[in-house]
C-alpha cells in the first residue's frame, strides 16, 4: 500500500465490482421476494354456491342486504340472490375443484 507523506494513511484503492456471480444472485433474490410479495396481492373471488347446484363467481366476498346477498361479478356489475337460494360461500382457492361449471 502506498501511504501519503503528510498523514502516513494508506491510500483507499477503489472497490472492484462485484463479480458477476454474485450481481446474478442478488437479481434472482429481489425478483423471487418481488413475485412472493405480489402473489399475496392477488385478487380474492368468491364462489356463490346456489341451492339448485349452480354457482356464481364475485369479485368481492358478498354481503347480506336485506334478504339477499350482494355483490359484484367479474364484470364488474352488481348482482343480488335472495338468501333462501344460496347454499354456500367460499373463496375460490377452497372451493372443490369438481363443482359444475357454469
Amino acid at each position: 500500500m502506498k501511504t501519503d507523506s503528510k498523514n502516513e494513511r494508506p491510500k483507499l484503492r477503489p472497490s472492484k465490482p462485484a463479480p458477476k456471480q454474485v450481481r446474478m444472485k442478488c437479481l434472482f433474490f429481489a425478483l423471487s421476494l418481488g413475485a412472493i410479495l405480489f402473489a399475496g396481492c392477488a385478487p380474492q373471488h368468491y364462489i356463490v354456491l346456489l341451492s339448485n347446484g349452480r354457482h356464481v363467481v364475485a369479485a368481492q366476498k358478498p354481503h347480506l342486504e336485506g334478504f339477499n346477498f350482494v355483490f359484484l361479478d367479474l364484470k364488474g356489475r352488481t348482482n343480488s340472490v335472495p338468501s333462501e337460494y344460496v347454499r354456500a360461500i367460499a373463496p375460490e382457492s377452497a372451493a372443490s375443484t369438481n363443482t359444475p361449471s357454469r
